[in-house]
């Protein structure tokens, strides 16, 4: 148990530790409001917080198309099923020449796929900007196998 003191504010809860990647699966507060890995402190506050972690070792691989065609240079997001509060579970990668996308330490739990064209520029992280790319998107069930791969296939990209 570790205790520390901070200031009033928000801040995000992430986990990092060496040769892994890590997330949250599960955030509560005593004394505090969490939305997603996201908690508020009031000036004053002693929140007790409770923390579970899991190890991210699946890898999300797939092709993006566009016209029934290998699309290449498009970027890849997984989206989490409720994306505000949960930056940390948000992965990208960038389509190569063949369409192919390699989203690596993917944590279990339920995702959307989505390429966007000509994305590098967009606030991915925006949850009301990616929810539009979402909707064309793949919905996926990543489960608890590390070490594992889940392969899928022909990601859309939207026309403009």
């Amino acid at each position: 148990m570790a205790e520390f003191e901070i200031s009033a504010g928000k801040y995000d809860v992430v986990v990092v530790g060496p040769g892994k990647r890590y997330s949250i699966s599960q955030l509560s507060a005593e004394g505090a409001e969490v939305v997603g890995h996201v908690i508020n402190l009031a000036a004053g506050a002693s929140p007790s917080l409770s923390v579970t972690v899991t190890a991210g070792g699946v890898a999300v691989r797939g092709t993006v198309k566009k016209a029934a065609k290998p699309f290449p240079g498009a970027m890849v997001v997984l989206i989490p099923r409720d994306p505000q509060g949960n930056h940390d579970l948000f992965r990208r990668d960038q389509s190569d020449l063949d369409g192919t996308f390699d989203l690596r330490g993917v944590v279990p739990g339920s995702y959307t796929v989505a390429a966007i064209e000509n994305g590098w520029d967009l606030n991915w992280a925006e949850t009301d900007l990616i929810a539009g790319y979402a909707k064309h998107g793949q919905k996926i069930q990543v489960a608890a196998q590390s070490g594992s791969s889940l392969n899928i296939s022909d990601i859309p990209v939207p026309s403009k």
